[in-house]
């Protein structure tokens, strides 16, 4: 287990390559293809050299929690208002860094989560950059809605939903330049257009539509909270 849906993402990844080929094949050939997709296939292309270390020497990493096999020192370590960040090491000339902004020299590993828990994560994250030192603050959903750089990107779209008031929702990760930007529309509520679809482009009259909502064959209110 994971801790996330990685194999959501690895899937799109690999299903949006394996599509482009099949495209470019019927271009080339004529001939269209059925894809038969595995989405634990596609995270194993994640873990390679894991499986090629169990088939060949039957090496079993194990759990690792957020440390790394190589890297001097790896993890996530507790700041102040229950904030956390992330640091990770790869070199004996980041952990020297690391140690000097500590002042300490000798067990490193035991006392960055004392020299974290007392500090902000994202003053100390710009600290840590700036002395050469990979981190980066583990943001949470507020944290997202106010990062700068997520804003700057349009990263999230305010949209009022009856109901519930403007809320955020994100946006589309890809930014096309040469485009006009897509217009910025709330989803529909269930049924909100129905009685417009089915007059205006089915032809239906009024009572037509009204007979069909007392069938429940269309409505407003899902069957389930009925």
């Amino acid at each position: 287990f994971t801790g996330m849906t990685g194999g959501d993402l690895f899937s799109g990844v690999m299903g949006a390559v394996d599509l482009v080929a099949a495209l470019l094949q019927r271009e080339q050939t004529g001939v269209g293809q059925h894809i038969n997709f595995s989405q634990i296939e596609a995270c194993n292309m994640y873990i390679g050299d894991v499986m090629a270390g169990w088939s060949l020497a039957q090496f079993d990493p194990k759990r690792m929690g957020n440390a790394h096999p190589e890297y001097a020192l790896q993890g996530i370590f507790p700041c102040v208002n229950d904030g956390w960040i992330a640091i990770s090491c790869t070199t004996d000339v980041e952990l020297a860094a690391l140690g000097e902004l500590m002042g300490v020299s000798k067990e490193i590993h035991e006392r960055v989560a004392d020299w974290t828990s007392n500090q902000d994560k994202k003053q100390l994250m710009h600290k840590l950059q700036e002395a050469g030192i990979p981190s980066g603050a583990v943001l949470n959903g507020p944290d997202l809605l106010d990062d700068e750089h997520l804003a700057a990107r349009g990263a999230f779209l305010a949209q009022d939903r009856p109901g519930l008031g403007v809320k955020h929702y994100p946006n589309q990760p890809y930014r096309f330049r040469y485009a006009e930007p897509e217009l910025n529309e709330r989803a529909p509520l269930l049924g909100e257009h129905a009685e417009d679809v089915l007059t205006r482009l089915v032809g239906l009259s009024s009572e037509e539509v009204v007979e069909l909502l007392i069938d429940d064959v269309i409505g407003t209110v899902p069957m389930a909270a009925r």
